[in-house]
């Protein structure tokens, strides 16, 4: 399986059924026959079509592969890394030894996954499926890609769990079978499925890859987060600071003076949940809410981690082939991002004083005695320059 991650509660099990690759055409090697001139004319149009128009934000993308034979489809691999993705995780499940590739990140041997990644969140491994927590402007979605050797068996609920709180996505090669979803035979038959929340159904489009073929065709699942509501804020607080410790006191004294304790220990337990949340609703006043955007404390720690970033690389690259050449690059590269993290501190000093003077937490700057005798002065003055000149 092979998942390209490109940036572009109530369960539901939303699923598609991928086709099968039943009109795959061998080559007499056991490799798929693939149009790469094709490819690099699609990849070329692309390119200018992403210079003429910019992406919409928020876009992810995630096509799944099962390769069924990683050397067979070395070449298909690497001219697949040419593709503008973050993340990718490939799973060989014919394969008896590592198969090394140039772009790969780490690999294990067997029927695991090979994992590529170029962004800053790390693959996480969860018994045998890996997951990767893609974060958003908005939103934070997380991505499991399943493989399960036949003796072994992943519960679906421990799965399926994890979409109560957070917005998951699970895409596996299951080989699901079904007399509702299929024949009674199984050859050249089995299915992927991938499976969304219940809010990710309205903004999620699935299509097949034609050109990436083994026993199954490439599958893609666009996923436009832009267009998801906002997640709910967190729930308002007790301002303990100006709480009526009194009141809340009397409250409480008045309803177990007229209370009849339960026997039942979870009923007792809710009873006093309750009565203390009362009390509180009427001694206690909330918190306002403190909404902080992305756009005024994440965007500035953003161009931060890529000046660092970028340092590091320099650095790398010093170790791996030392040379007079690079000591004199590492030093320029380390003055300019100085002088570019100068410019975001100020930058973002005269955002803060700016708005600091709008909400009236600093004194505005005096304006001129007379304005209109200034104006006038500075006009004739104006005037008679361009006379004279």
């Amino acid at each position: 399986m092979i998942i390209y991650l490109q940036k572009q509660p109530e369960w539901c099990a939303h699923w598609w059924q991928t086709a099968t690759n039943e009109h795959t055409i061998p080559n007499g090697r056991g490799e798929e026959r693939l149009n790469h001139e094709r490819r690099e004319q699609l990849q070329h149009q692309r390119r200018g079509n992403n210079d003429r128009i910019a992406p919409p934000p928020c876009h992810l993308k995630i096509t799944q592969w099962n390769v069924q034979g990683l050397s067979n489809k070395r070449h298909t691999v690497q001219a697949a890394k040419n593709i503008d993705i973050n993340n990718s995780a490939c799973l060989d499940t014919n394969s008896t030894k590592r198969a090394q590739l140039p772009w790969q990140h780490d690999s294990r041997q067997g029927d695991h996954p090979q994992f590529r990644s170029r962004t800053s969140s790390p693959w996480r491994w969860s018994r045998g499926a890996s997951c990767s927590d893609t974060p958003g402007k908005r939103h934070s979605l997380v991505v499991y890609n399943i493989y399960k050797p036949p003796p072994k068996r992943l519960e679906a609920g421990e799965l399926l769990t994890q979409a109560t709180q957070k917005l998951v996505l699970i895409a596996g090669d299951f080989n699901a079978h079904h007399r509702t979803i299929n024949p009674t035979t199984t050859m050249n038959q089995d299915v992927d499925l991938t499976f969304t929340s219940t809010e990710l159904i309205p903004v999620a489009q699935w299509e097949v890859d034609d050109e990436l073929t083994s026993d199954h065709f490439a599958t893609t699942t666009t996923l436009r987060m832009e267009l998801l509501p906002p997640p709910p804020g967190p729930p308002p607080r007790w301002n303990t600071k100006k709480a009526n410790w009194k009141l809340c006191h009397q409250k409480l004294k008045k309803w177990y003076s007229n209370y009849e304790p339960a026997e039942d220990i979870g009923q007792l337990n809710q009873d006093f949940t309750d009565a203390i949340q009362h009390a509180a609703e009427e001694a206690i006043p909330k918190k306002k809410l403190q909404i902080h955007t992305t756009e005024t404390t994440g965007s500035t720690m953003t161009r931060f981690r890529e000046q660092n970033h970028r340092i590091n690389t320099f650095r790398r690259h010093l170790r791996q082939y030392p040379s007079s050449e690079g000591v004199k690059l590492l030093r320029a590269a380390v003055q300019h991002t100085r002088q570019i993290t100068q410019i975001i501190w100020e930058d973002k000093w005269l955002d803060l004083r700016k708005l600091r003077i709008a909400t009236g937490k600093l004194p505005r700057a005096p304006a001129h005695p007379q304005p209109l005798q200034e104006a006038n002065r500075l006009a004739e003055h104006f005037a008679e320059r361009s006379t004279t000149s």
